[in-house]
């Protein structure tokens, strides 16, 4: 049995239309049908990352020790963007001391865990502040507006590589920016819904 995917499909489409001459009475359902077919083929690559990137998040919630029950890595908007080592520097007895932490950026949040998988921190994108104190640092900082007091906060990160660094941040500061734009649109349109 043969079976055609949609992307031949698509493709056996385009070489149709590219024999077939403008003045074709069948040129316009041909172009209109490549369209529909770019449209459901979009639609489907979407939807199989999506389930990529949701069994990506379960295969780390799953791996993870001691998740608060109040942190719910799994919500229907939320994507994985990456995850990277980072040192935190932290003060123990008045001596810095580097810790190797994993750490995940999704488009909403960031969790980090040791490198056993152990939670040790999660904060959302929209509650923080980053900041690169030289080139191969971030810190990031609880956003005061909030009133909420962490211990943590302020979190200093240090990196080998400073590429790899400049990236984080980079990444950091576009996923918050980003979604700063969706809440903006989105009180928007329901402010003009009233």
């Amino acid at each position: 049995m043969l079976l055609i995917t949609i992307k031949q499909y698509e493709l056996l489409l385009r070489e149709i239309i590219r024999h077939t001459p403008a003045s074709d009475p069948d040129f316009p359902a041909l172009t209109s049908t490549i369209d529909r077919i770019k449209e459901v083929n979009t639609s489907i690559n979407e939807g199989k990352r999506q389930i990529e990137n949701q069994t990506k998040m379960l295969e780390i919630e799953k791996k993870i020790v001691d998740l608060p029950p109040n942190v719910h890595l799994i919500q229907p908007t939320r994507r994985l963007i990456r995850t990277g080592l980072f040192n935190v520097i932290v003060e123990i007895k008045k001596k810095q001391t580097r810790l190797e932490m994993l750490f995940i950026l999704f488009n909403d949040a960031l969790l980090w865990l040791n490198p056993e998988y152990e939670f040790k921190g999660f904060t959302t994108l929209s509650d923080s502040i980053f900041e690169t104190p030289s080139t191969n640092q971030i810190e990031i900082f609880k956003d005061q507006s909030h009133n909420q007091s962490d211990a943590q906060f302020p979190l200093l990160l240090e990196h080998s590589n400073v590429d790899e660094c400049a990236s984080w941040y980079e990444s950091l500061c576009a996923a918050k920016q980003t979604l700063k734009e969706k809440e903006h649109s989105r009180k928007q349109s329901v402010s003009q819904r009233h």
